[in-house]
């Protein structure tokens, strides 16, 4: 009875939705996805890119690939590193792809228990990092790095 009336009264306030609280787990959880979405914001300056991340990331890698085979990458355990597109082959006129990935402190969760005896400090035993990524696009224009407009480059073909 002090159940259904303490259930009743959660529902009342609108505290839980009418499918209990998975409900406002679920939306927990689509709040955390929105906001993982956008873990970088992108900064065009000359021919450097360069991210603003969301605080507690790290191990940063940064692809950048272009035109005529242009591909470089770059690392970094702290920061989020800059990418000058000079430092990584001939930079030529066209649009170019960026992905870049960190690292959250969050732990993958496991399917399976971790083996009985295990200390919880070994690398196997560890769960991985939960992984963050995005992906963008830029156009160089005139050997400078712009925001893409689909406008302007669909024109160009």
């Amino acid at each position: 009875m002090k159940t259904m009336f303490l259930a009743s009264a959660f529902l009342a306030l609108g505290l839980v939705g009418p499918t209990g609280l998975a409900s406002a787990s679920v939306e927990r959880a689509q709040d955390e996805r929105a906001t993982i979405g956008q873990a970088f914001q992108e900064r065009f300056s000359g021919t450097r890119l360069s991210f603003t991340p969301q605080s507690g990331l790290s191990n940063f890698t940064l692809r950048v690939s272009g035109p005529e085979g242009y591909e470089g990458q770059v690392f970094s355990a702290r920061v989020a590193p800059t990418f000058r597109l000079g430092d990584h082959g001939t930079v030529v006129d066209g649009r170019y792809t960026y992905e870049i990935t960190a690292a959250t402190q969050q732990r993958q969760s496991r399917a399976n228990l971790p083996a009985a005896g295990s200390n919880g400090r070994d690398g196997v035993s560890r769960a991985p990092l939960v992984g963050v990524s995005q992906n963008g696009r830029f156009q160089v224009v005139n050997g400078r790095i712009t925001p893409f407009d689909p406008e302007v480059t669909e024109g160009s073909d």
